[in-house]
């Protein structure tokens, strides 16, 4: 429902090609590099069609009313599905796209069943001001009372319960930037203002549009990597209990360092410790556990996915001519943009004072295979969004390990099928029919009629007899 929803469920995981191709740069080979491989490669990679984005949609109002931004609130009056329930009022048919999307997103608390839609009329909810915050109607009365105290945050700041109503949680934003996404992804670009039946609709207004009807588009997604939930520490003890908080004293590489497994790829499972661990469980209480105490210690893996996926993964994609989404970084928020391109530089020289016997990635520390460092430009429509270094560890032609020397993304990922048929039910919204939306984009997108330039008069010659 939020900017979030998109998050993958079971992430590909795909091998590294077996063989790697690319221009090859003038640059010396180290006395490090093996013999018969090129000490630097470089590949340029395009997506046969364009990706396109735009507003991400957000939920809430600025201003806490229901009139909105037609430039950025789906809901806006005078924006894009006020103008299509237009159009269904010309041809006959029940309008309501508008009221649809104006239903609060935040119905859920009240744990009725009610619909959610997709408005809510603030930046922050809060506890202490309940209703006018969420646009929950808590008790029923049928109107926002500006005194309604409730209980829906827990003590994580997470939707939930702690007996406490002086929470507060930032919600601006939640908005549609998965669908925005995959609409890009999906749809050709609009390009000029269309009219039809009157009502004229700019560019953004279809991509609105075609943001509302995307999920309707597609079946399901692929992926490479998790989203990050910023989950706590699970530790486990030796006499059955579990507990959650943090392990303050213990980073994320040296759970690596240990006996560990992975589950979901981003879940590791650290187990054989030999030093004692520091443990500050959610309730804030500290205590200090000794090795023989400990079965395992559970933890979020943020520099999840493995360098090496991503490298492959985005290969492959380009390679097959298409355009993918990605989950810029691994913070807490998901922030979905789409890549188009991709400019990779690999160099077997490591970075300047980069301590490599210290490098510990994916698989735990290095083992002192072949080394490969990479940087990557990603970009849209010809413009650079985002640029990541990583290495990479092979034993032969096979990836065995990676690690990331920026920020990471979270996950990747792309509509399995990319050819739409604009039918179907559309349960974002079922007044949004996806036929009449693609009638709208085929005008956008018609070629200009030239008119016919006017034709100079022929002379006439007369002759007298």
């Amino acid at each position: 429902m939020a900017c979030s929803v998109r998050s993958p469920s079971s992430p590909a995981q795909p091998t590294a090609p077996s063989q790697e191709t690319g221009e090859a740069a003038s640059s010396s080979p180290t006395a490090s590099t093996p013999v018969g491989k090129k000490t630097s490669n470089s590949w340029n990679l395009k997506a046969e069609r364009k990706a396109w984005s735009c507003s991400y949609w957000p939920f809430s109002s600025s201003e806490g009313d229901t009139v909105g931004d037609p430039g950025r609130n789906l809901w806006a009056m005078h924006g894009c599905l006020d103008k299509f329930d237009k159009v269904l009022t010309a041809r006959g048919k029940k309008a309501g796209a508008r009221n649809h999307e104006l239903v609060p997103a935040l119905n859920f608390l009240k744990g009725d069943g009610s619909a959610c839609g997709y408005y809510i009329p603030s930046y922050v909810i809060r506890e202490s001001d309940a209703e006018r915050t969420t646009g929950v109607d808590f008790s029923g009365s049928g109107k926002l009372d500006p005194k309604a105290e409730v209980d829906f945050l827990d003590s994580n700041n997470g939707f939930g319960k702690n007996g406490e109503t002086n929470g507060n949680l930032s919600v601006g934003w939640w908005g549609s930037c998965d669908q925005v996404a995959l609409a890009g992804l999906l749809f050709d670009k609009p390009t000029k203002n269309a009219s039809i039946d009157g009502i004229e609709f700019t560019p953004l207004d279809i991509m609105g549009l075609l943001t509302v009807i995307a999920n309707s588009q597609t079946t399901s997604s692929e992926y490479c990597g998790w989203r990050f939930q910023k989950r706590p520490d699970l530790l486990e003890l030796n006499d059955g209990r579990i507990l959650e908080g943090r392990a303050t004293k213990l980073t994320t590489k040296d759970c690596l360092k240990h006996t560990f497994k992975r589950v979901h790829g981003n879940q590791i499972i650290a187990s054989d410790f030999k030093d004692d661990v520091f443990f500050m469980e959610t309730s804030g209480e500290k205590k200090v556990y000794t090795p023989e105490q400990i079965k395992s210690l559970t933890r979020e893996d943020r520099n999840e996915p493995a360098a090496h996926h991503f490298h492959a993964t985005v290969k492959k994609w380009l390679r097959e001519g298409r355009a993918f989404a990605m989950d810029k970084d691994s913070g807490e928020h998901v922030w979905n943009i789409n890549v188009d391109e991709a400019e990779i530089k690999k160099d077997r020289t490591p970075p300047r004072n980069l301590e490599i016997e210290k490098l510990v990635g994916f698989n735990g520390p290095v083992s002192g295979k072949d080394l490969c460092f990479y940087s990557i430009n990603l970009k849209k429509d010809g413009y650079s969004t985002n640029r990541y270094r990583y290495w990479i560890e092979k034993d032969g032609d096979k990836d065995i390990n990676s690690g990331w020397l920026t920020n990471n993304p979270a996950f990747l990922w792309r509509p399995k099928e990319d050819q739409p048929k604009f039918d179907g039910p559309n349960p974002r919204n079922p007044f949004v029919n996806p036929d009449i939306v693609r009638e709208i984009l085929e005008k956008s997108n018609a070629p200009e009629i030239e008119p016919a330039s006017p034709q100079e008069p022929s002379e006439t010659l007369s002759v007298s007899v």
